[in-house]
C-alpha cells in the first residue's frame, strides 16, 4: 500500500484522481456507487468506512507513476555511463556530480563527491520537458 487513504488529504486526492481516472462517470462505472447510480457524495456520507476502503483499493490498483528522476534520465541518455564505483573500502559511492553535467550553473557543493548528499541530487525529480526550471 503506497497511500494511507484514512488520511483525510490523501483521501481527498485519491478520490479525485480516481473520479478524473473515470472520467467523472458516475453510476456503473464508479466503485463508490457500486450500480446504485448514487452520487459520491452521498455514498460518502451514508457509509464513510466503505468509501474510504473503496478509494483505498482503486489506489492500490492504480498507484501514481514514480517520478522521473536525473538519475533516470543520465541511465537513458547514457546507458553504459557509471555512475558509482566501489571505493576503497569496497562499498558503492557515487561517481559523478550531477550538477555538474545537467545544471548551467555551478554546483553548490563544488563538485565535491559526497555520497549522501550526492545521491539525494541524483534522485531529484527530473523537470518534465518544456516545464520551467
Amino acid at each position: 500500500m503506497t497511500d494511507d487513504c484514512k488520511n483525510t488529504y490523501t483521501f481527498l486526492a485519491n478520490w479525485k484522481r480516481m473520479c478524473d481516472f473515470l472520467n467523472q462517470k458516475c453510476g456503473k462505472v464508479c466503485p463508490l456507487s457500486n450500480g446504485t447510480y448514487k452520487g459520491c457524495r452521498v455514498v460518502l456520507m451514508e457509509d464513510p468506512r466503505r468509501a474510504i476502503s473503496v478509494v483505498q483499493a482503486w489506489s492500490d490498483e492504480h498507484p501514481l507513476p514514480k517520478p522521473k528522476t536525473y538519475e533516470d534520465e543520465l541511465k537513458k541518455l547514457l546507458p553504459a555511463s557509471l555512475l558509482y564505483r566501489k571505493n576503497m573500502d569496497g562499498k558503492q559511492e557515487v561517481y559523478l556530480c550531477r550538477q555538474m553535467l545537467f545544471d548551467s550553473e555551478p554546483p553548490y557543493c563544488n563538485g565535491y563527491i559526497v555520497d549522501k548528499v550526492c545521491m539525494k541530487c541524483w534522485n531529484e525529480p527530473y523537470p518534465q520537458q518544456g516545464a520551467s526550471v
